[in-house]
């Protein structure tokens, strides 16, 4: 999380001082975000390739050009365009695409507000994105990932996002490793720990798959998702105490 906030507070320094026509250096930019970094309580940038790459990585999200004008044996950069910064953006649609799936679970898993605010979001989202979004909700939990699962939980949910067919291959206690073919609905938290649950097509069965039991995930993009059509959504968002026999593999 350490390293997300330091990334954040760069490109907020960068970004500022990118709107100045008269443009910074690579050491001075560095200079300043460390003065951010550390009124953060953060760790300092050693290395100025830090702070270019934080400059061509804005450039190239938000196709904005920069200048780069040497002046004697400095380089200065600076936006092309001095009225642009990256908070004056709007959302691409990668990210309105996780800003429509955050709202889905928040009708669900807090009934009052969410069912006061995603209508209209979700109208106004949909309009906006004109994208086949997915339309149930994709987690249900008590805590994050730990550092262990977090690796597959990330590709498991752009899967899920993507309705992208996955081919797993896990272990449970000592049996295994088994590979299965996974068509993948969504995931949920339970007793701490991170499970997977879709439609495994090798077995032609519903499956409630831990997480930590996955060795490895592969994407198969080819393959024909199939839909859910075995699990109520609504009904299991509500139970939080069902057995696991339904879902076993």
């Amino acid at each position: 999380m350490a390293n997300v906030k330091s990334a954040g507070v760069r490109e907020m320094v960068i970004d500022r001082c990118l709107q100045d026509r008269r443009g910074y250096t690579i050491e001075k930019l560095m200079e300043l975000v460390n003065e951010a970094l550390l009124i953060d309580g953060l760790r300092p940038v050693t290395s100025g390739n830090t702070i270019r790459n934080d400059i061509d990585n804005i450039a190239n999200r938000w196709k904005q050009a920069v200048r780069r004008e040497k002046r004697g044996h400095a380089i200065y950069f600076s936006y092309q365009d001095p009225s642009f910064s990256i908070f004056k953006c709007q959302l691409t649609n990668a990210e309105l695409r996780v800003f429509y799936s955050a709202l889905i679970n928040l009708k669900y898993l807090d009934v009052y507000i969410g069912s006061a605010v995603f209508p209209e979001l979700s109208r106004k989202l949909e309009e906006q994105l004109h994208l086949d979004c997915y339309q149930l909700p994709i987690l249900l939990f008590e805590n994050s990932p730990s550092g262990e699962e977090l690796e597959h939980f990330r590709k498991l949910y752009l899967c899920i996002m993507t309705r992208t067919v996955v081919k797993v291959a896990y272990q449970q206690n000592k049996d295994g490793p088994f590979r299965h073919v996974i068509h993948p609905y969504f995931m949920r938290q339970k007793q701490q720990q991170w499970h997977l649950l879709g439609y495994n097509e090798t077995v032609t069965n519903t499956v409630c798959l831990p997480i930590r039991c996955i060795l490895s995930i592969e994407e198969d993009k080819k393959a024909v998702f199939i839909p859910n059509t075995t699990i109520n959504i609504h009904e299991y968002y509500t139970s939080l105490h069902e057995t696991d026999t339904l879902w076993k593999i």
